[in-house]
């Protein structure tokens, strides 16, 4: 288990624990249709220049919406299947190469 410094809170001394999953559930657009499948699916590894977030919660806005009754043009045919969901809250767990930006 891997030591973070909590930056979410006033309790920026303190130490936490932050263990990675290897599966989660979430919501994914896996065809054109509409709808989304909520299903288990592996974490990924962050790639160059990525983040990996435990999300804590996750808003779903009107392009989301849009997205799920296959209304919308924002993404081509071949880009799917992907995890909706940009608006997001929660603690960056893991950085990927060339990641300097951001502290963990």
């Amino acid at each position: 288990m891997k030591q973070w410094s909590c930056t979410a809170c006033f309790c920026k001394k303190k130490k936490i624990g932050i263990e990675v999953s290897k599966t989660m559930k979430g919501l994914i657009k896996a065809s054109t249709t509409e709808g989304y499948e909520y299903k288990e699916m592996n974490v990924p590894e962050p790639r160059e220049g990525e983040l990996l977030i435990q999300s804590f919660s996750v808003g779903i806005s009107a392009i989301d919406i849009d997205l799920f009754k296959g209304r919308s043009n924002l993404v081509a045919a071949d880009q799917i299947a992907f995890v909706p969901g940009h608006e997001v809250v929660g603690m960056v767990v893991k950085k990927g190469k060339q990641s300097n930006t951001h502290k963990k």
